[in-house]
Protein backbone atom coordinates (compact mmCIF):
# COMPACT_ATOMS: atom_id res chain seq x y z
CA UNK A 1 0.00 0.00 0.00
CA UNK A 2 2.90 2.37 0.75
CA UNK A 3 4.56 1.61 -2.60
CA UNK A 4 1.29 2.24 -4.43
CA UNK A 5 0.77 5.50 -2.58
CA UNK A 6 4.32 6.65 -3.42
CA UNK A 7 3.97 5.73 -7.11
CA UNK A 8 0.40 6.76 -7.94
CA UNK A 9 -0.98 8.74 -4.98
CA UNK A 10 -3.15 11.75 -5.84
CA UNK A 11 -3.78 13.32 -2.42
CA UNK A 12 -1.06 15.94 -1.96
CA UNK A 13 -1.95 16.61 1.69
CA UNK A 14 -1.61 12.92 2.62
CA UNK A 15 1.66 12.63 0.71
CA UNK A 16 3.11 15.70 2.44
CA UNK A 17 2.19 14.20 5.84
CA UNK A 18 3.78 10.91 4.78
CA UNK A 19 6.97 12.69 3.66
CA UNK A 20 7.22 14.42 7.05
CA UNK A 21 6.71 11.07 8.84
CA UNK A 22 9.34 9.28 6.73
CA UNK A 23 11.80 12.11 7.31
CA UNK A 24 11.24 11.86 11.06
CA UNK A 25 11.85 8.11 10.86
CA UNK A 26 15.12 8.67 9.02
CA UNK A 27 13.96 7.00 5.79
CA UNK A 28 15.18 9.82 3.59
CA UNK A 29 15.30 7.77 0.39
CA UNK A 30 11.59 6.98 0.59
CA UNK A 31 10.87 10.55 1.70
CA UNK A 32 12.57 11.82 -1.48
CA UNK A 33 10.42 9.53 -3.61
CA UNK A 34 7.27 10.84 -1.93
CA UNK A 35 8.33 14.45 -2.47
CA UNK A 36 9.07 13.66 -6.14
CA UNK A 37 5.53 12.29 -6.42
CA UNK A 38 4.20 15.59 -5.01
CA UNK A 39 6.15 17.48 -7.69
CA UNK A 40 4.70 15.17 -10.36
CA UNK A 41 1.16 15.89 -9.13
CA UNK A 42 1.82 19.64 -9.35
CA UNK A 43 3.11 19.20 -12.90
CA UNK A 44 0.09 17.12 -13.94
CA UNK A 45 -2.27 19.69 -12.43
CA UNK A 46 -0.48 22.51 -14.22
CA UNK A 47 -0.64 20.57 -17.50
CA UNK A 48 -4.39 20.10 -17.10
CA UNK A 49 -4.84 23.78 -16.22
CA UNK A 50 -2.81 24.83 -19.27
CA UNK A 51 -4.84 22.54 -21.54
CA UNK A 52 -8.05 24.02 -20.11
CA UNK A 53 -6.69 27.54 -20.68
CA UNK A 54 -5.73 26.80 -24.27
CA UNK A 55 -9.13 25.27 -24.97
CA UNK A 56 -10.79 28.41 -23.59
CA UNK A 57 -8.50 30.64 -25.69
CA UNK A 58 -9.32 28.66 -28.83
CA UNK A 59 -13.04 28.98 -28.14
CA UNK A 60 -12.73 32.75 -27.63
CA UNK A 61 -10.65 33.07 -30.79
CA UNK A 62 -13.27 31.20 -32.80
CA UNK A 63 -16.05 33.37 -31.37
CA UNK A 64 -14.05 36.52 -32.15
CA UNK A 65 -13.53 35.29 -35.72
CA UNK A 66 -17.28 34.77 -36.10
CA UNK A 67 -17.91 38.32 -34.84
CA UNK A 68 -15.35 39.57 -37.35
CA UNK A 69 -17.04 37.68 -40.16
CA UNK A 70 -20.33 39.34 -39.18
CA UNK A 71 -18.66 42.80 -39.12
CA UNK A 72 -19.15 43.00 -35.33
CA UNK A 73 -15.72 44.52 -34.92
CA UNK A 74 -16.15 45.92 -31.39
CA UNK A 75 -17.09 42.50 -30.02
CA UNK A 76 -14.28 40.81 -31.97
CA UNK A 77 -11.69 43.25 -30.66
CA UNK A 78 -12.89 42.86 -27.08
CA UNK A 79 -12.54 39.06 -27.23
CA UNK A 80 -9.13 39.19 -28.90
CA UNK A 81 -7.88 41.62 -26.25
CA UNK A 82 -9.19 39.39 -23.45
CA UNK A 83 -7.35 36.37 -24.85
CA UNK A 84 -4.20 38.40 -25.50
CA UNK A 85 -4.12 39.58 -21.90
CA UNK A 86 -4.45 36.03 -20.57
CA UNK A 87 -1.84 34.65 -22.96
CA UNK A 88 0.69 37.35 -22.10
CA UNK A 89 0.23 36.65 -18.39
CA UNK A 90 0.78 32.92 -19.00
CA UNK A 91 3.56 32.96 -21.60
CA UNK A 92 4.74 36.55 -22.07
CA UNK A 93 4.37 38.81 -25.09
CA UNK A 94 6.92 36.98 -27.30
CA UNK A 95 4.88 33.83 -27.73
CA UNK A 96 3.23 32.35 -30.84
CA UNK A 97 -0.21 32.63 -29.25
CA UNK A 98 0.34 36.34 -28.58
CA UNK A 99 1.67 36.94 -32.10
CA UNK A 100 -1.34 35.23 -33.69
CA UNK A 101 -3.84 37.20 -31.61
CA UNK A 102 -2.11 40.50 -32.39
CA UNK A 103 -2.28 39.67 -36.10
CA UNK A 104 -6.01 38.94 -35.74
CA UNK A 105 -6.43 42.26 -33.93
CA UNK A 106 -4.64 44.03 -36.77
CA UNK A 107 -7.18 42.56 -39.19
CA UNK A 108 -10.03 43.93 -37.08
CA UNK A 109 -8.38 47.34 -37.03
CA UNK A 110 -7.86 47.36 -40.80
CA UNK A 111 -11.54 46.57 -41.26
CA UNK A 112 -12.31 49.64 -39.14
CA UNK A 113 -9.79 51.74 -41.11
CA UNK A 114 -7.60 52.13 -38.01
CA UNK A 115 -4.53 51.72 -40.16
CA UNK A 116 -2.04 53.26 -37.73
CA UNK A 117 -3.08 50.86 -34.94
CA UNK A 118 -2.84 47.90 -37.31
CA UNK A 119 0.61 48.99 -38.48
CA UNK A 120 1.87 49.35 -34.88
CA UNK A 121 0.65 45.86 -33.97
CA UNK A 122 2.18 44.21 -37.03
CA UNK A 123 5.52 45.95 -36.50
CA UNK A 124 5.52 44.60 -32.95
CA UNK A 125 4.72 41.08 -34.19
CA UNK A 126 7.39 41.30 -36.89
CA UNK A 127 10.06 42.37 -34.40
CA UNK A 128 9.24 39.47 -32.07
CA UNK A 129 9.04 36.85 -34.81
CA UNK A 130 12.31 38.03 -36.35
CA UNK A 131 14.04 37.41 -33.02
CA UNK A 132 12.45 33.96 -32.69
CA UNK A 133 12.57 32.67 -36.27
CA UNK A 134 15.03 34.90 -38.11
CA UNK A 135 14.55 37.29 -41.04
CA UNK A 136 13.57 34.53 -43.48
CA UNK A 137 11.53 32.23 -41.25
CA UNK A 138 8.23 31.25 -42.85
CA UNK A 139 6.19 32.87 -40.07
CA UNK A 140 8.29 36.04 -40.31
CA UNK A 141 7.73 36.22 -44.07
CA UNK A 142 3.95 35.99 -43.65
CA UNK A 143 3.98 38.87 -41.18
CA UNK A 144 6.26 40.94 -43.42
CA UNK A 145 3.77 40.54 -46.24
CA UNK A 146 0.83 41.58 -44.08
CA UNK A 147 2.77 44.66 -42.98
CA UNK A 148 3.66 45.44 -46.62
CA UNK A 149 -0.05 45.32 -47.56
CA UNK A 150 -0.88 47.72 -44.71
CA UNK A 151 1.93 50.10 -45.68
CA UNK A 152 0.87 50.02 -49.33
CA UNK A 153 -2.60 51.04 -48.25
CA UNK A 154 -1.37 54.05 -46.25
CA UNK A 155 0.91 55.14 -49.12
CA UNK A 156 4.22 54.18 -47.51
CA UNK A 157 5.06 52.56 -50.80
CA UNK A 158 8.87 52.64 -50.61
CA UNK A 159 8.93 50.57 -47.43
CA UNK A 160 6.09 48.37 -48.71
CA UNK A 161 8.02 47.65 -51.92
CA UNK A 162 11.16 46.82 -49.94
CA UNK A 163 9.22 44.40 -47.74
CA UNK A 164 7.51 42.75 -50.72
CA UNK A 165 10.91 42.18 -52.34
CA UNK A 166 12.32 40.74 -49.11
CA UNK A 167 9.35 38.37 -48.87
CA UNK A 168 9.75 37.25 -52.49
CA UNK A 169 13.47 36.57 -52.01
CA UNK A 170 12.79 34.74 -48.74
CA UNK A 171 10.05 32.58 -50.26
CA UNK A 172 12.22 31.68 -53.25
CA UNK A 173 14.92 30.54 -50.83
CA UNK A 174 12.37 28.75 -48.63
CA UNK A 175 10.76 26.83 -51.51
CA UNK A 176 13.94 26.31 -53.51
CA UNK A 177 12.80 28.35 -56.50
CA UNK A 178 10.26 30.79 -57.89
CA UNK A 179 7.85 28.19 -59.31
CA UNK A 180 5.47 28.25 -56.39
CA UNK A 181 1.95 29.64 -55.94
CA UNK A 182 2.93 31.42 -52.73
CA UNK A 183 5.80 33.22 -54.49
CA UNK A 184 3.50 34.20 -57.38
CA UNK A 185 0.90 35.68 -55.02
CA UNK A 186 3.48 38.01 -53.50
CA UNK A 187 4.90 38.91 -56.90
CA UNK A 188 1.39 39.85 -58.02
CA UNK A 189 0.91 42.05 -54.95
CA UNK A 190 4.18 43.84 -55.73
CA UNK A 191 3.21 44.25 -59.41
CA UNK A 192 -0.22 45.65 -58.47
CA UNK A 193 1.42 48.22 -56.21
CA UNK A 194 3.95 49.21 -58.88
CA UNK A 195 1.18 49.69 -61.48
CA UNK A 196 -0.77 51.92 -59.12
CA UNK A 197 2.37 53.87 -58.20
CA UNK A 198 3.38 54.37 -61.83
CA UNK A 199 -0.07 55.54 -62.90
CA UNK A 200 -0.91 52.51 -65.00
CA UNK A 201 2.33 51.50 -66.74
CA UNK A 202 5.34 49.63 -65.39
CA UNK A 203 7.66 47.45 -67.43
CA UNK A 204 8.83 45.54 -64.35
CA UNK A 205 5.24 44.91 -63.25
CA UNK A 206 4.34 43.65 -66.72
CA UNK A 207 7.35 41.35 -66.66
CA UNK A 208 6.26 40.04 -63.26
CA UNK A 209 2.72 39.39 -64.53
CA UNK A 210 3.99 37.47 -67.57
CA UNK A 211 6.35 35.44 -65.39
CA UNK A 212 3.49 34.58 -63.04
CA UNK A 213 1.34 33.34 -65.94
CA UNK A 214 4.20 31.17 -67.21
CA UNK A 215 4.77 29.65 -63.76
CA UNK A 216 1.08 29.06 -63.12
CA UNK A 217 0.72 27.34 -66.49
CA UNK A 218 3.58 25.00 -65.59
CA UNK A 219 2.17 24.27 -62.14
CA UNK A 220 -1.22 23.17 -63.55
CA UNK A 221 -3.13 23.76 -60.30
CA UNK A 222 -6.48 22.94 -61.86
CA UNK A 223 -8.44 22.45 -58.63
CA UNK A 224 -6.97 25.38 -56.69
CA UNK A 225 -9.39 28.29 -56.39
CA UNK A 226 -6.65 30.70 -55.29
CA UNK A 227 -4.56 29.80 -58.34
CA UNK A 228 -7.54 30.31 -60.66
CA UNK A 229 -8.28 33.70 -59.10
CA UNK A 230 -4.67 34.76 -59.44
CA UNK A 231 -4.53 33.75 -63.11
CA UNK A 232 -7.73 35.67 -63.88
CA UNK A 233 -6.45 38.78 -62.09
CA UNK A 234 -3.08 38.69 -63.83
CA UNK A 235 -4.68 38.22 -67.25
CA UNK A 236 -7.00 41.15 -66.54
CA UNK A 237 -4.02 43.29 -65.57
CA UNK A 238 -2.14 42.43 -68.76
CA UNK A 239 -5.23 43.15 -70.86
CA UNK A 240 -5.56 46.51 -69.10
CA UNK A 241 -1.91 47.32 -69.82
CA UNK A 242 -2.42 46.47 -73.48
CA UNK A 243 -5.54 48.63 -73.64
CA UNK A 244 -3.68 51.54 -72.10
CA UNK A 245 -1.15 51.42 -74.94
CA UNK A 246 -3.90 52.37 -77.39
CA UNK A 247 -3.46 55.75 -79.14
CA UNK A 248 -4.62 58.61 -76.88
CA UNK A 249 -7.28 59.62 -79.41
CA UNK A 250 -9.00 56.27 -78.88
CA UNK A 251 -8.95 56.47 -75.10
CA UNK A 252 -12.19 57.79 -73.56
CA UNK A 253 -12.24 60.49 -70.92
CA UNK A 254 -12.52 58.64 -67.60
CA UNK A 255 -12.81 59.41 -63.93
CA UNK A 256 -11.19 56.67 -61.90
CA UNK A 257 -10.93 56.04 -58.23
CA UNK A 258 -7.43 55.31 -56.97
CA UNK A 259 -8.75 53.86 -53.68
CA UNK A 260 -8.15 50.22 -52.89
CA UNK A 261 -10.30 47.68 -51.13
CA UNK A 262 -9.58 48.75 -47.56
CA UNK A 263 -10.99 52.26 -47.73
CA UNK A 264 -10.46 55.63 -49.29
CA UNK A 265 -6.94 55.07 -50.59
CA UNK A 266 -4.12 57.60 -50.53
CA UNK A 267 -4.67 61.24 -49.83
CA UNK A 268 -1.20 62.56 -50.50
CA UNK A 269 2.10 61.10 -49.51
CA UNK A 270 4.80 58.81 -50.64
CA UNK A 271 2.49 57.08 -53.12
CA UNK A 272 1.27 60.32 -54.65
CA UNK A 273 -2.20 60.73 -56.05
CA UNK A 274 -5.34 62.48 -54.92
CA UNK A 275 -7.79 59.60 -54.67
CA UNK A 276 -10.06 60.48 -57.63
CA UNK A 277 -8.09 61.64 -60.67
CA UNK A 278 -9.27 62.86 -64.05
CA UNK A 279 -7.41 61.77 -67.18
CA UNK A 280 -8.21 63.28 -70.56
CA UNK A 281 -7.51 61.84 -73.98
CA UNK A 282 -4.96 64.57 -74.55
CA UNK A 283 -2.76 63.43 -71.66
CA UNK A 284 -1.90 60.24 -69.83
CA UNK A 285 -4.07 57.23 -70.56
CA UNK A 286 -6.50 56.38 -67.72
CA UNK A 287 -5.77 53.65 -65.19
CA UNK A 288 -8.24 50.93 -64.19
CA UNK A 289 -11.80 52.28 -64.23
CA UNK A 290 -13.43 52.09 -60.82
CA UNK A 291 -16.51 50.43 -62.31
CA UNK A 292 -14.46 47.33 -63.16
CA UNK A 293 -12.57 46.74 -59.90
CA UNK A 294 -9.79 44.20 -59.81
CA UNK A 295 -8.69 42.08 -56.88
CA UNK A 296 -6.04 44.29 -55.26
CA UNK A 297 -2.98 43.10 -53.39
CA UNK A 298 -4.57 43.44 -49.95
CA UNK A 299 -7.69 41.49 -50.91
CA UNK A 300 -5.71 38.79 -52.69
CA UNK A 301 -3.33 38.35 -49.77
CA UNK A 302 -5.96 38.10 -47.05
CA UNK A 303 -8.16 35.81 -49.15
CA UNK A 304 -5.26 33.47 -49.87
Amino acid sequence: DLEQRVNTGKDKAQLEDLAELLGGMGDHALEARVRRRIVDIDYEDNQRDQEDDEERWRAKNELAARHYGQSSYVEAEQLYREVLGEVEVAFGSNDDWAFDIKANLAGVMMAQERHGDAETLMRDVLAGQTLLYGEDGQTTLITKEVLAVILDHVCQTREAESLFREVIAGKIQLYGGAENLDVCLTQASLADMMIEEAGGQSEEAEELYRGILAVMTNLSLYDNATAHGLIEDVRASLEQLEAERAPPSLAPRVLFDDANLFGNGCEKGEGGGEGVVEKSNGGAVPSRPSETPKCGSAFRFFCS
